[in-house]
């Protein structure tokens, strides 16, 4: 058994794993901290030859990326009117570019977001734009962008491994 507490940024994650076969389970910090007691006495043994596949295993799908749905729908629809305003409205290149990467890249909008972003009117580009920035405002694009450079600038760190023998 591998027992692996991770931490990043402010938050830790607990991993346990049985053998090679079985699929690592993400646990509460209760569940395996008492795993960890030793006597005083206890003598450490070396690993045996499954603990750095059963490692890189819990390592890899504790941090594996989650993967984004299909650009379809609504969300596909709402960046019609962005691509618009690229290429017709250079005031709003920049916010309509944040705006994409967004939708495209960290799926950070609601469901009721891309529809009115994929229903505006877009015979009157200033208009639009300015009604766009009612549904997604300046300031929370600019908190989710910096959320996720937040997130990717964290480093990860192993707190430490164990290998049980329960």
């Amino acid at each position: 058994m591998v027992v692996l507490p991770w931490k990043k940024g402010n938050n830790a994650i607990f991993a346990i794993k049985e053998d090679v076969g079985q699929e690592s389970e993400v646990v509460a910090a209760e569940r395996v901290l008492p795993l960890f007691a030793a006597k005083p006495d206890e003598k450490g043994e070396t690993p045996d030859v499954d603990f750095n596949e059963l490692f890189i295993l819990i390592r890899d799908k504790l941090f594996e990326k989650h993967k984004l749905p299909r650009i379809s729908g609504n969300r596909a629809k709402a960046l019609q009117p962005l691509e618009m305003l690229i290429e017709g409205y250079p005031p709003a290149k920049d916010y309509a570019m944040d705006l994409i990467k967004v939708i495209k890249d960290y799926d950070d909008l609601s469901e009721g977001q891309y529809k009115e972003i994929g229903r505006i009117d877009m015979s009157d580009l200033d208009q639009a734009y300015k009604y766009l920035q009612e549904i997604v405002s300046k300031q929370t694009l600019a908190t989710c962008l910096k959320r996720v450079d937040q997130l990717e600038g964290l480093s990860e760190l192993i707190v430490l491994s164990e290998e049980l023998h329960v």
